[in-house]
């Protein structure tokens, strides 16, 4: 047990090791618990006030099972890589006495203890409905308990997997995990009323259905039923019983070194190392676009370069999964219980519109910064390449909601004039204001200022000059 706390103490002293040397990313921490209080605040109030007037969550069952569904299944995609380790610790750790197992539980535990400050949303969501209506001091602690359950099922299946892809080579492995992922999403097809599916993720014995179960239970001050515990715990000791096998392993020759980063520094070389990495990962995709040099068309030409680029850098890609991740949910939980208002899936839609420019135009800074010397020293300037990135953002940023909107309004489920009115508002103010903002910390004083902070400031800037559309959405 020594060894064990003195491995976990290691661990956590090196991934908080970022704010000793920046307090900024103490700041940003500050910064984005704060950003998501009043949001939260307003949905557990707006979902405690509806509770007391007797709405029914069950109907709920298959949304919430939705998004467990697709946390799952992102997790299950991280481990395709197999067990990843960092080079400090293959220094310093894989050359001690310590057994693999020893190795994987410190590792889980400072997982779960770095994960928890983001999770504050949820637990200021979860508390605030405990006092709202009012729950059990039993009630509220039998919830924590299911729900560190559920995290540790979920850690112990990632970890089990990953040393399972890194032992076992070749396509066979990798093709159950994704058969595995398919399994976990496919029920959420059923809520899509035009496709001739009947599965539903209440009528399947899923692990995301077992915890949609108990949480809507414990949300109700009622003990939670039988079947859902029991699959709850059954599942868990799976994957208990998985981890156990799999630590056996000796993964101190398996793992995969990589560079270590911690998820609190926010420097710009922190950054650079990130979006190396997710080159990396995703530049194959962007082999099948090519440049043609012969172009006549200077901007047009520009404006591909960067559209190739958001290919490689996977922020398409992120695009893509946000927005695929809202058709599903929306489309089961209107699918479901039939009386969603159609605000709330245009709220969200609105919402990953006002946070799309600023990722694209984030990861343009960092992967693009030390590049920009080469326009400078030209002919053209800056002018025809922020141009050209103006052009792509405010096009990316519209065309794939305007597609979510499209299939929402063939499944009838949504109206499309005024969603797409208010994309359009969106984009057309939030693009060039997080292109302004960027441009503004480009000089050599600024240019290491975060590119968070940068978000930060673009967003609240965008918010005020956005708020005439929401007036007149909400009026």
């Amino acid at each position: 047990m020594g060894l064990l706390l003195d491995l976990y103490r290691i661990k956590m002293k090196i991934f908080l090791g970022a704010f000793r040397a920046s307090k900024l990313s103490l700041l940003l921490l500050f910064l984005y618990a704060i950003g998501f209080i009043p949001g939260t605040i307003g949905m557990s109030t707006l979902l405690a006030a509806s509770i007391k007037e007797g709405m029914d969550l069950m109907v709920y069952v298959g949304p919430l099972s939705t998004i467990i569904s697709t946390l799952l299944a992102l997790i299950i995609l991280s481990t395709f890589r197999g067990y990843v380790s960092f080079e400090y610790e293959q220094s310093f750790i894989f050359t001690s006495p310590i057994t693999p197992r020893l190795f994987l539980i410190a590792s889980l535990l400072s997982d779960l203890t770095i994960l928890s400050p983001f999770l504050f949303p949820l637990f200021l969501m979860l508390g605030i409905i405990a006092v709202s209506l009012s729950l059990s001091l039993l009630t509220i602690l039998s919830m924590i308990f299911c729900l560190l359950l559920f995290a540790l099922f979920i850690q112990f299946l990632k970890a089990s997997l990953s040393i399972f892809l890194s032992a076992y080579k070749g396509p066979g492995p990798r093709i159950l995990t994704i058969l595995l992922m398919a399994a976990l999403l496919f029920p959420a097809l059923g809520g899509l009323h035009r496709l001739p599916l009947t599965l539903s993720y209440g009528e399947l014995p899923y692990p995301s259905t077992a915890m949609a179960l108990v949480i809507i239970d414990f949300i109700y001050d009622r003990v939670p039923q039988t079947y859902s515990l029991i699959l709850l715990l059954s599942y868990f000791f799976a994957s208990l019983a998985l981890f156990l096998f799999t630590s056996q392993k000796n993964i101190f020759q398996l793992a995969r070194i990589v560079p270590f980063v911690s998820p609190f520094d926010t420097s710009m070389r922190v950054q650079e190392i990130k979006m190396g990495k997710n080159i990396a990962f995703f530049s194959r995709i962007g082999f099948g676009f090519t440049l043609n040099l012969r172009s006549r068309n200077l901007l047009r030409f520009l404006m591909k370069k960067e559209l190739i680029r958001m290919v490689r850098d996977g922020s398409l890609f992120a695009v893509f999964l946000f927005y695929v991740i809202v058709l599903f949910i929306f489309s089961l939980g209107m699918g479901s219980s039939g009386d969603m208002p159609m605000e709330v899936p245009s709220f969200m839609l609105l919402l990953y519109t006002f946070i799309t420019p600023s990722m694209l135009i984030s990861n343009w800074r960092i992967g693009e910064l030390n590049n920009l010397w080469m326009p400078m020293t030209t002919s053209m300037g800056l002018e025809y390449v922020l141009k050209s990135l103006l052009y792509d953002v405010t096009l990316v940023t519209i065309a794939v909601p305007t597609f979510v909107v499209g299939i929402l309004f063939f499944l009838g489920k949504m109206d499309l004039i005024l969603p797409l009115a208010l994309v359009a508002s969106n984009a057309m103010i939030g693009c060039p204001i997080n292109l302004y903002m960027t441009i503004k910390f480009l000089g050599t004083k600024r240019r290491a200022t975060p590119s968070l902070m940068i978000i930060y400031a673009a967003m609240l800037l965008s918010g005020l000059l956005m708020m005439p559309p929401y007036i007149l959405f909400t009026v």
